[in-house]
């Protein structure tokens, strides 16, 4: 198997841990010939055409490894899942999204072995990770400066008909080599359409919203907190919808047509991406320590305090984020942001803009992340040696079998 990433730094007490920052892979270019493949190179996808090289990633239906197309010498990022359901979202999402500057090209699928595989364009360091390297913050005018990026792209994302649904830190990447300066959006295992084949925006439905709990809309807990009230209960809706209206007052959250408002829509991309940008500014999120939500009264615990008042003052008191989230709360469930405006809040003067710089220190190289023991023994059903030694270790049983000596 790959070898382990190495942690930087030591424990300064018992109290106080230092997380694994993960560990570059050897340098990488464009294409990687085989000889340079010193690790794991016994373990293949596609009938033996990809090369595992390490696992660069993961989620929560499998991992992604890098892999090297034997045919091209070419590197490509290799999803692989065993959940069905997530796999076909997302190569669907992914050929409605091909030509999108920003999402990684998608180039085939395979199974394999019980498993879904997405051969996928590899991409550098995930914009966590370069957080973490970066001594776990980023400057707000740093943060800000990848604000048009990330607009630019779920807008095109959104043009397309579909809302990403998981906006998170994890979830954007840098290009590598000399891309190392664009942003790419990952996993479109939630991605889900708002629009019909007429392109006109869909009724409200009663899926529930998909995502990140800590960078969840507050109105997706209000959706979920609403799905999860029986039908015996729905009559206090009235009540609780009074009683919300006059702590706060925000309409969007207040009416009855939100009870079917329940799927995610593009203001719930842009809250998310409001979130990411304090998460990565290390703007306290206060519902980061709540417990994950796992009742209807859990989820509007999380409501209540991802409000944070009319103009979201209780969540924070950075006047950009404070606006941005209003502009968001100020959408209806069918409405098309302003993203010209949305990228406007965060616009830096002049010199900011021509001095601030927003890439990773080592262009060419993407990380590699540890892997679980139990991912691991999934890997090992790709070893090509494992056939031939079970079939080996089989002749031998016959052969022992067959022998003079072996007992009637």
């Amino acid at each position: 198997m790959g070898s382990k990433a190495s942690t930087e730094g030591e424990n300064t007490g018992e109290a106080e841990k230092t997380e694994t920052v993960p560990t570059p892979l050897p340098r990488l270019k464009n294409a990687i010939a085989l000889n340079q493949i010193t690790h794991a190179n016994d373990i293949r996808f596609g009938n033996g055409r990809f090369v595992y090289m390490d696992a660069i990633g993961r989620g929560g239906f499998g991992i992604v490894a890098m892999v090297v197309d034997t045919d091209t010498s070419n590197p490509y990022a290799m999803k692989m899942e065993r959940c069905a359901v997530s796999y076909k979202n997302e190569v669907e999402a992914y050929e409605k999204l091909m030509g999108v500057q920003g999402v990684p090209k998608f180039y085939s699928t395979f199974r394999e072995q019980g498993f879904t595989f997405l051969q996928l364009e590899l991409v550098g360091i995930n914009l966590l990770q370069f957080v973490r390297a970066k001594g776990r913050k980023l400057r707000r005018t740093e943060a800000f400066k990848l604000v048009p990026q990330m607009i630019d792209i779920l807008e095109q994302i959104h043009e397309r008909g579909l809302v990403h649904a998981d906006i998170k830190p994890a979830n954007f990447a840098f290009g590598l080599g000399s891309e190392c300066n664009r942003l790419y959006m990952l996993d479109f295992g939630f991605t889900s359409p708002f629009l019909d084949s007429d392109g006109e925006h869909l009724e409200a439905t009663t899926r529930p919203p998909r995502g990140t709990v800590l960078y969840m809309s507050a109105n997706q807990h209000l959706s979920i907190s609403l799905i999860l009230l029986s039908r015996s209960q729905r009559s206090t809706i009235t009540v609780v919808l009074n009683s919300l209206k006059s702590c706060n007052g925000i309409n969007q959250y207040l009416t009855l047509e939100v009870i079917e408002c329940t799927d995610n829509s593009r203001r719930d991309d842009l809250e998310s991406l409001v979130y990411t940008l304090m998460d990565i500014c290390k703007v306290s999120l206060p519902w980061r320590n709540l417990q994950a939500p796992t009742n209807r009264c859990a989820h509007h615990a999380y409501f209540d305090i991802k409000q944070g008042g009319t103009d979201g003052s209780k969540i924070c008191d950075v006047p950009e984020f404070k606006k941005a989230l209003m502009m968001c709360r100020a959408l209806e469930y069918d409405e098309k942001p302003n993203y010209e405006k949305f990228k406007r809040v965060f616009e830096l003067n002049i010199v900011q803009a021509a001095t601030v710089s927003v890439k990773p220190d080592l262009p060419d190289q993407v990380y590699r992340c540890n892997l679980r023991r139990e991912e691991e023994e999934v890997l090992l059903k790709f070893d090509i040696n494992k056939e031939v030694t079970e079939t080996a270790e089989i002749a031998e049983l016959i052969e022992l079998d067959n022998s003079p000596d072996a007992e009637d």
